[in-house]
C-alpha cells in the first residue's frame, strides 16, 4: 500500500509522455481500468509493483507521483 498517492499528477505525467491509457496499459501490463481508477482516485492505495510498472511505461519514477508520508 502507498500513502500520498497523487493520481492527478500521474495523469499529468502520462499526458506529458504523450501516451494513451491503452499504450501505458500494454507497456505496463496494468489494465486501462486500473490505471484510470488510480488516476481518478477510485483506487487510493495501489501496490508498488503496479505503480512501478506504470512509471516505467511513462518514463518517470514512482516518487514523481507519490508524496512522502512526512510531507
Amino acid at each position: 500500500m502507498i500513502d500520498g498517492m497523487d493520481g492527478m499528477r500521474l495523469r499529468e505525467l502520462r499526458h506529458g509522455s504523450g501516451k494513451t491509457l491503452r499504450q501505458v496499459s500494454i507497456e505496463s501490463g496494468v489494465t486501462e481500468n486500473q490505471i484510470l481508477s488510480i488516476e481518478t482516485g477510485r483506487t487510493e492505495n495501489p501496490g508498488i509493483v503496479t505503480l512501478a510498472a506504470i512509471a516505467s511505461a511513462i518514463g518517470c519514477k514512482v516518487g514523481d507521483f507519490v508524496r512522502d508520508g512526512d510531507s
